[in-house]
């Protein structure tokens, strides 16, 4: 791609199509820096909105850059159990307070397992706050308009350093 190219988003399918002249054109790495960078506003937004100060540390964005197609994925990991005398796993923590619990699952999320027996009468429970979907809804359009911006830089990055060092 040269460096005077102007890139304009006219939505989704725009940003597909210059994904796919970069598979051509660039390593995968090249792609998957793209991605990484233009994903920050996302996990900034989900950190801001993140009720509990432990459930930022589980916030974090992967790149799969191994696979067929590169590949990126924003959200909170982690560990699904707590380990012993290790209190409460942050990750079940943001899960709980994003779907709800008990009487307060949110009716829309599809859960892995029933409310058990000895809890089904069980009123309250945790209010689902939807933070994740809040976030996203937020910065869908910014993350989409940065993805070939991104995208342009990291190629340009890619081309001056194969021009200094060589191959």
């Amino acid at each position: 791609m040269p460096d005077d190219a102007k890139i304009i988003l006219e939505g989704v399918d725009e940003t597909c199509r210059i994904l796919d002249e970069m598979a051509k054109e660039y390593p995968k790495k090249v792609i998957a820096a793209g991605f990484r960078t233009s994903v920050k506003q996302f996990s900034e937004r989900l950190k801001q909105l993140s009720p509990a100060a432990n459930i930022k540390n589980v916030i974090k964005t992967k790149v799969y850059d191994k696979l067929a197609s590169p590949s990126v994925v924003a959200g909170f990991f982690g560990k699904r159990y707590k380990s012993y005398n290790s209190g409460m796993s942050p990750y079940m923590v943001a899960y709980w307070t994003n779907y709800g619990t008990l009487q307060n699952r949110l009716p829309g999320h599809d859960f892995i397992e029933k409310r058990k027996r000895k809890s089904a009468r069980k009123k309250g429970g945790i209010v689902p706050r939807q933070f994740v979907e809040r976030a996203w809804n937020e910065t869908k359009s910014g993350v989409i308009a940065a993805i070939p911006v991104e995208m342009r830089k990291s190629a340009a990055r890619y081309t001056r350093r194969i021009e200094k060092h060589g191959k």
